[in-house]
């Protein structure tokens, strides 16, 4: 499941959702979520995350893309 070496596993699926376009029932299938719903959740949170160090991790993959 590591997606170029990150470990953290909502950083993948925002990997897979955010730059790689994938659906999210996909990545919630590959995630065993029941749904997309969750995924989505997960995205939206992580997106909402006060920590810099990640807002500045998802904006550098962003740029990559």
């Amino acid at each position: 499941h590591h997606i170029r070496g990150e470990d953290d596993v909502r950083i993948q699926m925002w990997i897979l959702g955010r730059v790689g376009g994938w659906r999210m029932v996909d990545i919630a299938k590959r995630y065993g979520y029941r749904d997309g719903s969750g995924v989505l959740h997960v995205l939206r949170r992580l997106e909402l995350n006060p920590d810099k160090s990640i807002q500045k991790k998802l904006k550098h993959l962003k740029e990559m893309s």
